[in-house]
Formats: structure tokens, sequence, C-alpha cells
């Protein structure tokens, strides 16, 4: 994920849209106001679109059909590339209502409790919903409180959560919420009031020794771009330590931003490969897009000092992984052993730029009409757009988890309710990760399929938990 500030690559072109004649009765029951407001958004989400859509050639059609009175939110939904075969290919790309609140989300400042979660069925029958804890940010809301992996609320604000609208519940009470009063399993209530933090993304990090080597942990969450600093002092412990074997434990993480991710992939690629600068990404735009961006991301030697050389890495996913945490699987995955334990992954194989309303009118400004140029900004203030503009690659032009993610090597299910914290080897998926190192896989090709390995844990038929 990018954030576009400006077209300074790219040629600048204002929408068709924008050059309708001015009218005086609006069409399709609009008001003046509200026709001004899509004539002024559907200008700058078309554009966008025009110019950076991975699928521009497919959804032609669609684009020259974009009308100024259309939902601009619906129509970028409608256009999402679909493969008549396939079906659904483009599941991302959307506009965004507040980009404020977006950019803040995935920067990891935000308002918030500080806990993440994970429903689940209360009892056999599907008549009973439960939010579990995965995990708790440090120095949060919910840390302060107690709250940690493994707690279940049975109510929230004394309400059960209604199994027909739970998720617009959860979303009004928990996630969007300013305060809440959580009724756990074991009788307490956890009052809580939200907070405007970051919440840093590297959660746990370990050191462990399996059979005389020094095995690294990290719990990382998602690549917000002040988590470089972090990851890099990780890694400079992982590395003072004489730790060359690394566990990497995303089942959590999203995804963000692609220059995280070569820091990450650069902080962990044998160290040979990072000082060269060799290829670690290869990025495949439309065809006018391509003329203009280097499609090649390389890694980054100034990490070096922190680079632990890697010899082999275990990455922990399931069906949570996804977007730039599989981009660094496919990166890292031609210079060494890359093993994967847990569930499919999320399958999310392109990357995207973010647009702002306001700052893409000032970038044509110099295209419009004063009028035009200062309605653009007041019509499209806080309005956004997240377009998918690439396809990631490794080295050679591959792309493993396309298009429903990658298929562990060893199948293990994440389970909160183990009765262990993120980072303690005896939590299962952890656990399952160590006893990999008393394996002889290190010369195994990452390729072959390893689920016949003798592990004692397997994901169940069901794949849902059941509270008991």
């Amino acid at each position: 994920m990018r954030t576009a500030r400006h077209f300074a690559a790219v040629s600048v072109f204002v929408a068709t849209l924008l050059s309708a004649s001015c009218v005086k009765s609006y069409p399709d029951g609009l008001s003046e106001q509200e026709y001004s407001s899509r004539r002024y958004v559907n200008s700058f989400a078309k554009s966008i679109i025009e110019q950076y859509y991975l699928w521009k050639a497919e959804v032609q059609q669609d684009l020259d059909s974009w009308k100024v009175t259309d939902n601009p939110a619906e129509k970028v939904k409608s256009l999402r590339y679909s493969d008549p075969d396939l079906g659904p290919v483009d599941r991302w790309t959307t506009f965004i209502d507040d980009i404020e609140s977006f950019i803040g989300q995935i920067n990891g400042n935000t308002t918030t409790f500080g806990l993440d979660f994970a429903l689940s069925w209360g009892d056999s029958d599907h008549s009973v919903i439960y939010p579990v804890i995965t995990f708790v940010y440090k120095d949060s809301p919910a840390a302060e409180a107690g709250l940690k992996r493994g707690d279940v609320f049975t109510a929230i604000n004394s309400q059960a959560i209604p199994v027909d609208t739970y998720q617009d519940f959860v979303k009004q009470t928990l996630l969007n919420a300013a305060h809440v009063t959580l009724t756990l399993r074991d009788g307490r209530e956890i009052s809580l009031d939200a907070r405007q933090m970051y919440c840093d993304p590297v959660v746990e990090k370990k050191l462990f020794e399996v059979d005389g080597s020094k095995i690294a942990y990290l719990f990382y969450t998602s690549y917000t771009k002040d988590s470089q600093d972090s990851l890099k002092a990780a890694f400079a412990q992982f590395k003072e330590a004489g730790a060359r074997d690394l566990i990497l434990d995303l089942r959590y993480n999203n995804g963000g931003y692609d220059v995280t991710n070569r820091t990450l992939a650069s902080l962990i690629a044998p160290s040979k490969v990072v000082e060269d600068e060799e290829v670690f990404n290869v990025e495949i735009y439309n065809e006018d897009l391509a003329r203009y961006f280097d499609a090649n991301t390389c890694f980054d030697k100034s990490c070096l000092e922190e680079n632990i050389d890697a010899r082999s890495i275990v990455v922990i996913m399931t069906g949570s992984t996804a977007s730039a945490s599989e981009a660094t699987i496919c990166g890292l995955d031609p210079y060494l052993p890359v093993f994967k334990l847990g569930t499919q992954s999320y399958g999310k194989f392109c990357g995207g730029f973010i647009f702002e309303g306001a700052e893409w009118y000032d970038s044509v400004k110099s295209g419009l009409t004063l009028s035009d140029w200062e309605n653009g900004k007041r019509y499209a203030a806080n309005k956004g757009i997240y377009v998918m503009a690439s396809r990631y690659a490794d080295r050679d032009g591959n792309t493993p988890c396309m298009p429903n993610g990658y298929t562990p090597d060893w199948k293990v299910s994440d389970n909160p309710l183990d009765g262990h914290q993120i980072g303690d080897p005896e939590e299962t998926m952890l656990s399952a990760a160590l006893s990999l190192f008393t394996l002889d896989y290190a010369q195994t090709s990452s390729s072959q399929t390893k689920t016949d390995a003798p592990l004692r844990f397997e994901r169940p038929a069901s794949g849902i938990l059941i509270l008991d």
C-alpha cells in the first residue's frame, strides 16, 4: 500500500465529467448540492481509475459509462474486475468516505481500546456469538484493564450479540465507540474508554534456543511506516544474540506499506543479497503506467547493520495474513528456505495507492478554472480512493499466492483459547513452529509439501471454534 501525494511521474489530465455544462435542473432526483458533490467527487475518482487501475483495459467499457450522477462508492465497487471464469479478481479497490480515519488506521494512529478479537460460536447450534481476544496492544486501555488473549465476552454494554446483525452491532459498539462495558465469561465487567494512540505492531519479540541454536521470534501485526524503527531495534537484538533462524508470526497481519515490507525483508534476507541490492519484488502495472514506474523493488542495504543473514524462516499465517505479509513471503522465497505454518493465507496479490480528493484537485489546479478548483477541494474534502495499481511478484515474475493465498506446508489452527499468550512457547502455533527446528528440514525445498510431518496439530474439519 502506498499513499500518493502528487502526480509527478505521470502526465495529468482532468476528468471529462468536469466538462459537463452548467445545468439548471438536476437529473436522477438530485438536489443542486447532491449534483455538485457527485460531479466533483466522480471527476476525482474516475481520473484515478483511468490512470492507475491495474485492470483498466478490462473495465474500459464500464469506465466509459461513468456518469456525473453516479454514486461514486457504488460505481467504484461495481467496476472492480471480475474474470468470466475465475469470478471476482479485485476485491479491494474502494472509495473512501473518511480518508482521515482510513489513513490513521493503517498508520497505527487511531482511537482504540487496543484489543484485537475473533468472533466465535458459543454453542454447537450457532445460536450465540462471543468475541474472543486474540491479543492486546501494550500500554492500551485493554492492557491496563488486565484483558488478555483468551478472554471471552458474553455481552457488550449488557447486550448479547445478535446473531443476525452481529457485524453492524460489533462495529458500532466495539470498533467505533468511545466507551464500552464488556461482560466476560468469568463474570467480570470491564469498562474501557477509547484512546488516541499509536499501536506499535511489533507486539512481541523473543529469543528461543532449540538444540543449541538461537531462534528469533517476532509477532508483527501491521506494516506501518512508523514501525520501521521498531523492526530495526528488534533485529539488532536478534543479531547480537546470534540468531539466524526466524519465526515470523504474521497470523493477524493484514498488510500495510510496501516501504516497510522492503525494510522487513532487508532485515531478514541473506546479507550478500541485501548488500548487492538484488531484486526483492517486481511490480506489474497497467500498460500505460508501466512506462512511468520502475517495476523492481530492490533490497535496502541501509538495513545491513541490523540484518541477521537468515538461513531459514518459518512464517506463521492464517486467513488474516494478507497483502504485504504475502509479498514478504513471495519476495524472500527465491533467496532462502521459507516455510509456511498455519492455515491458508488470504490471497491479496496486488498493491494499491491511496489518493486524497483535495490533494488531487491541488495537483490538477493548473488545468481548472478557479471555480472548479475551489469547488473540487470543497466537495472532495476528506474523500479518497484506494485503487489496486499493481500485482507483486518475485524476482522471476511469479506470484504464488494468486488468486487464493498460500497453502501452508504444515497445517496448524490458531487457538486463542489454549490458555497461552502470544510469545509463550506452549502457545499452539508457536509450539508447532518451534518443533520444526527439531526436524531436519533446513535443506528441504520450500516447494515440497510437508503436511505428512509428524506434528501434533491439525486444522479441525469444521474450521470454527466452539467455546467450552
